[in-house]
């Protein structure tokens, strides 16, 4: 019998981990199960979206993806989720797929935004303005959010112009 590091429980030497929480079995070498060094923090581990494992510099790229619509504020709203859909659609699956829905996202947004502002001449577009704009950036915030979990944020009310 085997004593769990972690969680103290015992369990047979042949198992490969702890059955009740998962630690790795500590390798013999040599020492009395007493004597062992105590379990290191484990690696983080990838995270999954659907079937294929998403690594931790992929989710941090996605989240790029959807963050670099701040080029907005330079009033190009496309060129950072472009740049990264172009660099990216090949490479990794999971960047490629944020950054496209980040670029279709930036286009319905700068297309709402003009909108808005056409119809500032018949006032309404007072009040247009500022919901097209807090729910551009609430949105990107989920959208990136959503890409450091490992998962692809589609984004409502979005057109599908580039696929």
């Amino acid at each position: 019998m085997v004593t769990c590091t972690t969680c103290s429980t015992e369990f047979d030497a042949a198992a490969a981990e702890c059955p009740s929480c998962g630690t790795p079995a500590p390798v013999d070498l040599g020492e009395s199960p007493a004597v062992a060094a105590p379990a290191t923090e484990a690696m983080p581990q990838p995270v999954t979206s659907g079937s294929s494992v998403v690594s931790s510099e992929d989710r941090n790229l996605g989240m790029l993806a959807h963050a670099s619509a701040a080029s907005a504020f330079i009033g190009l709203p496309v060129i950072g989720p472009l740049v990264m859909w172009l660099v990216y659609k090949e490479k990794s699956e999971f960047v490629g797929a944020n950054a496209l829905e980040a670029l279709n996202f930036n286009i319905s947004f700068a297309i709402w935004s003009i909108v808005a502002g056409l119809t500032v001449f018949v006032l309404i577009g007072f009040l247009l303005l500022p919901i097209v704009t807090i729910a551009w950036i609430v949105f990107a915030i989920i959208g990136a959010i959503k890409a450091s979990e490992g998962e692809v944020y589609r984004y409502p009310l979005t057109l599908r112009l580039v696929s």
